[in-house]
């Protein structure tokens, strides 16, 4: 496990503001699946400590992909979900690691296709 992914992690759940009761429904939705999204990236790195921090968001973002695609009615909280784990990527993929960038020109190639 990387502790420097997973202390990056902790500082942007940190950051993230904390939903609040009276305020409207939308950004209470939306900040509420936020720090949900990226507690459960965390949590995901921290069970999976064989495994690179950039692969294990990775699969997070192709599963929340897939979920907002199955059902219109559910779909806003894994689009939510999409967008906080393709930010933590950035994030990731900015610290000039090769141990959490090493998918970086992969990605690359993905997006190209």
């Amino acid at each position: 496990m990387d502790i420097r992914a997973i202390s990056v992690l902790q500082e942007y759940i940190a950051d993230m503001p904390e939903p609040r009761k009276k305020c409207k429904k939308q950004i209470f939705l939306q900040e509420t699946y936020s720090r949900w999204a990226a507690e459960e990236i965390l949590r995901c790195i921290q069970e999976n400590r064989s495994r690179p921090p950039v692969a294990v968001v990775e699969e997070f973002k192709d599963r929340m992909n897939h979920y907002s695609l199955m059902n219109p009615n559910s779909s806003y909280i894994f689009s939510v979900a999409y967008d906080i784990a393709m930010d933590i990527l950035d994030i990731f993929l900015a610290m000039s690691d090769p141990y959490l960038g090493y998918l970086q020109e992969e990605f690359v190639k993905r997006d190209e296709i």
